[in-house]
């Protein structure tokens, strides 16, 4: 009679591994809210005062983790840019992480819990204002990016010194510095086409130059400052030798996205925590799949 019991509970424990392997891989088979796509989030500054762009270390940590529960995988831009020159294949439900303005903050506060967890990133740095600490934010040293690039994190360009305002019109508004011609106040004019022109492509090739300088690697991608983009940004980029732009329109980047055009999600503000984001990814993979 023991010995029957013994055999029964054997049996039982047998077919309860059995469902629960089974279980596990019908999770891991239908668990997906999209292929061949992928979403790339854009984060800024970190502190506890929270706004459109900053988000504190607590609501980032979380955000992460519940994606991951959820099924995403975190990949890098080397995987992304690979998928889209179809050089690679990317998982189900993945994700790319990006920080734009290069602030001390994310060193402080994002890349220590990005490496515990290996989880990529790339970060999107203002060449000249590499190491400010005066009159702004405080932004990454070398010897901190450096770290941070010895742990397999990506750098590219935020342009060399355009993350800022230019007077734009004789009654001085003012506009951004990549979108919009200067007016020369001391002489009482508008910059020509051409000066226009060469100080956008001086700006973004010197910010490629100084970045492949101090990280000695290839810089081919761009995040226009504030996302501001118009045809000769993007022909001025090119010529400069960027292969790839970001944007801040929102959406997910597909194989056939136009490379200079890669859209993004702002995931580093206030009031979007680790549900509510994975909502929004959703609600867009929707809108790919209803095309």
């Amino acid at each position: 009679m023991k010995r029957n019991v013994a055999r029964f509970m054997v049996l039982l424990t047998l077919i309860f591994i059995f469902i629960s392997t089974q279980a596990d891989r019908v999770m891991a088979i239908t668990v997906y809210y999209y292929t061949d796509k992928v979403a790339i989030l854009t984060y800024h500054h970190f502190d506890d005062n929270e706004s459109s762009a900053t988000i504190s270390k607590q609501r980032f940590e979380q955000q992460l983790l519940y994606l991951q529960e959820k099924g995403y995988n975190f990949i890098s831009m080397e995987k992304l840019t690979a998928f889209l020159e179809k050089k690679g294949d990317i998982p189900v439900n993945a994700v790319v992480l990006t920080f734009d303005d290069g602030y001390e903050s994310t060193y402080k506060n994002a890349y220590p819990f990005m490496k515990g967890k290996k989880i990529p990133a790339t970060f999107f740095l203002i060449a000249k204002h590499i190491g400010a600490k005066s009159g702004e934010i405080p932004k990454l040293t070398w010897k901190e990016i450096k770290e941070m690039q010895a742990a397999g994190f990506d750098f590219q360009s935020h342009s060399y010194d355009s993350h800022q305002d230019i007077i734009s019109s004789s009654i001085g508004i003012k506009g951004n510095a990549l979108t919009n011609s200067q007016y020369i106040s001391n002489i009482r004019r508008y910059e020509k086409n051409d000066e226009y022109t060469q100080r956008i492509y001086k700006d973004l090739f010197v910010a490629k130059a100084t970045l492949e300088k101090g990280l000695q690697k290839n810089v081919d991608m761009l995040s226009p400052p504030y996302g501001a983009q118009n045809s000769l940004v993007e022909s001025m980029a090119v010529k400069a030798g960027y292969k790839y732009l970001v944007t801040t329109e929102y959406g997910l980047v597909e194989q056939m996205s136009k490379p200079t055009a890669l859209k993004r999600i702002n995931a580093g503000q206030v009031g979007i925590d680790g549900e509510s984001l994975h909502r929004i990814i959703v609600a867009y993979a929707r809108a790919y799949r209803s095309r």
